[in-house]
């Protein structure tokens, strides 16, 4: 049986939207319902899709879910597009810095403060 990172090569460009989309999800609902170790998890199964619309050159596919209703999705996808679109991904972790809504507003802010101290760089 080959894994789900080889299938995932099979798989359209919309298709990988939509996965990343439904984990952003899904992740939110683990930290509502405080299920540390699965949101781990699902950060691999990101990676994996983040990986694979690099190779395709299709980041900002993703763009799209900035406007998203779910902070969990926003966040992802402004983190994911930083690289592709950095004015548009910092717009969208300003705003949901300033929101409220943790715990996505805070590493939000700490995102923005790491790419203004250049300790982080997006690849």
């Amino acid at each position: 049986m080959r894994s789900r990172a080889s299938l995932i090569e099979l798989d359209s460009t919309d298709a990988l939207v939509e996965e990343f989309e439904k984990i952003c999800l899904d992740q939110y609902e683990c930290l509502l319902d405080r299920k540390i170790a699965r949101y781990n998890r699902l950060v691999d199964k990101i990676i994996i899709i983040l990986d694979e619309l690099k190779l395709r050159s299709e980041r900002q596919r993703l763009l799209p879910l900035l406007s998203h209703k779910n902070r969990q999705v926003r966040y992802q996808a402004a983190m994911a597009t930083l690289l592709v679109a950095p004015a548009r991904a910092k717009e969208a972790l300003e705003r949901l810095s300033k929101s409220h809504e943790f715990p996505q507003a805070a590493d939000a802010s700490i995102a923005l403060d790491k790419l203004a101290d250049g300790s982080f760089v997006p690849s």
